[in-house]
């Protein structure tokens, strides 16, 4: 369903099919409760925002739900669309009388509110879509106009504090720090080469795992070899330390996960940094793979200190994901008495580049902790086939939570416990309703 989302929200409708018809055959049942983690748009909401009425059709003919509800949508520190949108908000706001025409016909509620209190059809009138208000029943001249642009105002000022009590830092988070030498120099060289000979083996960095602020970057999932070895490490070198300093749970790291865990590579010929942005996690970390000879400046910004952190090899800088922070790896300066054809080959490509690894980790003390405690309890049988293991304590899992059989949500799970979605068939996770 992941697959369908990004094309749906490309506006790429045939490609959003193809991968809906896929995922099917593959699966079949789909996942049609998946949503977008920041905004909680489902595939049906982007149909709907821009007219994919094929695609809107397809999706509710297996299943979709027409009246789920966004989050709020934050750009620039203030809301610029109000949580609690329903399909039917977008078309009316996009004016896509067909989308919501057949939204109707499927019994989308006209009555819904979003968080600022307008329903679909006044989300119309505030656009001037006076079609759609004819099609959702309501004559716009019913419509007080000034009544709504003045509730509209108000919703503008309710939004910037919403947004700004959703990026508020809490104390206990605004303070960087760093952990000292989590990896020895050999641990990182053993990791980079690893990495370094994943990308060589597959099509190379991904460019597009990241929408907003896109990184060259490996999913530690991809890089097989050394992949259980970083989990298990920073689970209990550095989760632990997290969970320590903030209170969280009971001091070991147990109620904390991955949401997402991968090596990035900066370089002056590719991609040198990364803009300001904050992380969709509670807190960040990243460790620096290499050598900080082997590229001037460097480090991580923070924009709340107007400092930027340049760590060792093996240290690693930790942050809260809502700081605002970047990343600037420099160039390596040439040696005045070396002209630029004695770097030619190898060497050059090389020097300049900087290789962290980055987490983003999140508090959840139920589904990947659950998980986390059934791995725990099962590995303790002398001889252990590590891939049984993890079958049975997905089994387990599923019979205690129906909504860890969807495809997507195991493969979440999995990717936060070492387990590559990709491996053979053989050491498939045994969802319940997906073996």
């Amino acid at each position: 369903m992941q697959a369908v989302m990004r094309h749906a929200a490309c506006c790429d409708e045939e490609e959003a099919l193809e991968a809906l018809a896929v995922a099917k055959k593959a699966l079949g049942d789909v996942d049609i409760h998946y949503r977008e983690r920041e905004s909680g748009y489902t595939a049906l909401h982007y149909a709907a925002q821009y007219g994919l009425v094929e695609l809107a059709t397809a999706l509710l003919d297996v299943g979709s739900v027409v009246n789920s509800q966004t989050k709020d949508l934050i750009l620039q520190n203030t809301v610029v669309q109000a949580a609690g949108q329903t399909p039917l908000h977008l078309a009316a706001r996009a004016g896509e009388q067909e989308v919501a025409q057949l939204l109707m016909a499927r019994q989308a509620d006209v009555a819904l509110l979003d968080v600022d209190g307008f329903a679909a059809v006044e989300i119309a009138k505030l656009h001037k879509r006076d079609g759609i208000c004819q099609v959702l029943g309501v004559s716009p001249d019913a419509l007080d106009k000034e009544d709504l642009d003045n509730r509209a105002v108000k919703a503008v000022e309710a939004g910037k504090i919403r947004a700004a009590r959703q990026l508020d830092v809490p104390p206990h988070l605004r303070q960087v720090y760093t952990l000292k030498a989590v990896w020895s120099q050999d641990e990182c060289d053993f990791v980079l080469q690893a990495v370094k000979a994943a990308v060589s083996k597959s099509s190379g960095w991904t460019t597009d795992r990241h929408a907003a602020y896109a990184t060259t970057d490996m999913p530690c999932s991809r890089v097989q070899e050394v992949d259980a070895w970083v989990r298990e490490s920073l689970a209990q070198r550095v989760l632990p330390e997290l969970a320590k300093r903030h209170g969280w749970g009971n001091g070991t790291g147990s109620c904390l996960y991955f949401r997402d865990l991968f090596f990035v590579q900066y370089s002056a010929g590719g991609q040198a940094g990364l803009a300001l942005h904050r992380d969709g996690s509670i807190i960040s970390f990243n460790i620096l793979l290499n050598s900080p000879e082997d590229f001037e400046g460097g480090g991580t910004y923070v924009e709340a200190d107007d400092t930027a952190y340049q760590i060792d090899q093996g240290d690693c800088f930790v942050h809260s994901g809502k700081l605002r922070h970047g990343i600037r790896v420099g160039v390596k300066t040439l040696p005045e008495s070396y002209t630029l054809s004695q770097f030619q080959g190898k060497f050059v490509r090389q020097v300049g580049i900087g290789y962290i690894i980055v987490g983003f980790v999140d508090l959840d003390e139920d589904g990947p902790a659950v998980l986390r405690s059934l791995l725990t309890a099962d590995g303790e049988t002398p001889g252990a086939d590590p891939d049984v293991h993890r079958s049975t304590a997905f089994r387990k899992l599923c019979q205690q939570r129906s909504e860890c059989s969807s495809a997507d949500n195991a493969g979440q799970l999995c990717g936060d416990l070492g387990w590559a979605r990709d491996q053979e068939e053989a050491v498939s996770p045994c969802l319940c309703s997906h073996k």
